[in-house]
C-alpha cells in the first residue's frame, strides 16, 4: 500500500480511538452537544498526510534520468508489476457494508421516533 494511505489510516484510527475514549468524560463534564461534536475530529485528521504530497508536486517536478545504454541492454523489456488490488477491494467492501448498516440503523431509528 502507499505510504500516505497508511499514514492516513493510522491518523484516522488514532483520532477515532481518541473520540471513543474521550466521549464519555466530555459528555459527563460538558454535556451531549460537545461530546457529539468530537465526531468531527477524525475528518480533519485524514488531511495532513495528503497536504505535503500536494505541496511537493506544486514546487518541483520529479527528475527524469536517461541512461544511454538502457535501451540497448534490453532494460525496456522488463515487466511492470501492478500493485495488489485485493486490499483496496477488501477495504471498499467493508466500507460499503458498514455504510449500509448505518443506513439501516438510521432508518430503523427514524421509524421508531415517528411512531
Amino acid at each position: 500500500m502507499d505510504a500516505p494511505l497508511l499514514r492516513d489510516l493510522l491518523l484516522v484510527t488514532v483520532a477515532l480511538a481518541t473520540v471513543l475514549l474521550a466521549r464519555r468524560p466530555v459528555r459527563i463534564g460538558f454535556g451531549a452537544g460537545p461530546a457529539f461534536g468530537l465526531w468531527l475530529l477524525p475528518e480533519p485528521a485524514a488531511a495532513p498526510p495528503w497536504l505535503p504530497a500536494l505541496r511537493v508536486h506544486w514546487l518541483a517536478l520529479p527528475a527524469i534520468h536517461v541512461l544511454p545504454g538502457a535501451i540497448a541492454s534490453g532494460a525496456g523489456d522488463s515487466k511492470v508489476v501492478a500493485p495488489a488490488t485485493w486490499p483496496y477491494r477488501f477495504w471498499l467492501a467493508g466500507a460499503i457494508v458498514m455504510t449500509l448498516r448505518l443506513v439501516v440503523h438510521y432508518l430503523r431509528l427514524r421509524r421508531q421516533c415517528l411512531a
